[in-house]
């Protein structure tokens, strides 16, 4: 009897044990994945303002009569291995603005075009 006690003591806590490494696992998987999205959601927003940043300080460089124009709009455009920084005009004007085209990997400024 003593042995047939034994081994049911030893069961219990061998199911205690899984029902805990169960609770830690999933508490570790939705606390992960909740940190991954705001990561990415954070770096897209902070990356967004840093690249508007870094286009408009190299505008500035170049062109500076237009670096701080407000009747341009800037636009974000996902290239591959590029990110492309448009200076856009309103739609009820005629021409065209810089366009800053700025590395993914090392986010320097591989050139600047002027839109027509």
């Amino acid at each position: 009897m003593k042995n047939v006690i034994k081994f049911i003591t030893i069961i219990l806590k061998s199911i205690k044990l899984f029902y805990t490494l169960i609770v830690i696992i999933l508490s570790l998987t939705i606390f992960c994945n909740s940190s991954e999205k705001k990561e990415e959601n954070d770096m897209g927003i902070d990356l967004e303002k840093k690249l508007f940043f870094i286009a408009q300080e190299f505008v500035k460089i170049k062109s500076p009569e237009e670096a701080n124009d407000p009747k341009y709009r800037l636009i974000l455009e996902d290239k591959g291995n590029h990110w492309r920084v448009i200076y856009m005009l309103p739609d009820d004007m005629i021409g065209g603005g810089p366009i800053v085209l700025i590395d993914k990997k090392t986010l320097k400024v591989i050139r600047m075009l002027h839109g027509q």
